[in-house]
């Protein structure tokens, strides 16, 4: 949460930048350069800590999954919150960045449904008010046969959230949703969702955060892509799009085909205070 810089006065407003990483922490790629396990583990963490610092749209929120252990390479930026969540593969941690935290912008209760972890974040003076966000950091059931159960486990953090602040502007979800294309529309629908992808144009550069046919992270790995990782907000959340969802998908080395996760990162920047679409 920044304030926007090279606007009119009358134009500025609070923006909120949110990264979210399915980390694949502590299993490097097949790929990667050799040396000890222990070894690829750590470049694997500094390397994703040097991809997120040298974004050109740095998040002022990170929802990482599949974390093994606490982030300690962003520790001097990002203040890691005390709740975790376990989900079927690691634990879904939410950090956010120390220069952001003030008088301004504080942080309310936290909560944990499922694989979720649930965070309330005020912040003061966004257009001349207090806004309120309740953000949901997850990982979802897996596999194709897991669409009813990922459904119960949306459904359930936003019945938590909303009793965590009744009275949120917003209630975001980011993470490793693991759903399949065809369950997009559905659970927009009975949800009253939108995802973020399709509500900044459909644009095919950013749509895939999971692409083996580039990210070889799998020795002999079936090669295909998919949009398992998913940035989404009620229908009558307070935000809007300031620009496109991004993925990010640096590789790790020369190596093309070699990256510090199985999967890319997605961020967005969001306008604080707007009716979304």
């Amino acid at each position: 949460m920044r304030r926007v810089t090279g606007f009119p006065a009358a134009k500025q407003k609070e923006v909120l930048s949110v990264l979210t990483l399915n980390t694949s922490d502590g299993q490097p790629s097949c790929r990667t350069p050799g040396g000890n396990v222990k070894a690829q583990c750590e470049n694997q963490r500094a390397g994703i800590s040097s991809t997120i610092r040298g974004l050109l749209h740095p998040p002022n929120i990170i929802c990482l999954q599949e974390l093994q252990e606490p982030p300690s390479c962003l520790a001097d930026t990002f203040k890691l919150l005390p709740l975790t969540a376990q989900s079927h593969q690691g634990r879904c941690m939410t950090l956010i960045r120390k220069e952001c935290l003030g008088p301004e912008i504080k942080l309310g209760r936290q909560d944990v449904q499922g694989p979720c972890i649930l965070t309330h974040i005020s912040i003061r003076a966004v257009k001349g008010r207090e806004f309120h966000l309740v953000l949901i950091n997850g990982h979802l059931a897996p596999f194709k046969e897991g669409e009813s159960k990922r459904f119960q486990q949306v459904a359930e953090a936003l019945d938590k959230a909303r009793v965590l602040c009744p009275y949120a502007n917003a209630y975001l979800i980011a993470g490793d949703m693991n759903m399949r294309e065809n369950e997009t529309a559905p659970m927009c629908s009975r949800l009253g969702l939108v995802d973020g992808w399709e509500a900044t144009g459909k644009p095919q550069r950013h749509r895939y955060t999971w692409d083996t046919t580039r990210n070889l992270y799998y020795e002999n790995g079936m090669m295909y892509k998919a949009r398992y990782d998913r940035l989404m907000w009620t229908r009558n959340s307070e935000v809007s799009v300031r620009w496109g969802l991004q993925v990010i998908d640096k590789s790790a080395s020369e190596d093309p085909h070699c990256f510090f996760s199985d999967h890319f990162g997605l961020l967005v920047q969001l306008d604080l205070g707007d009716q979304s679409s």
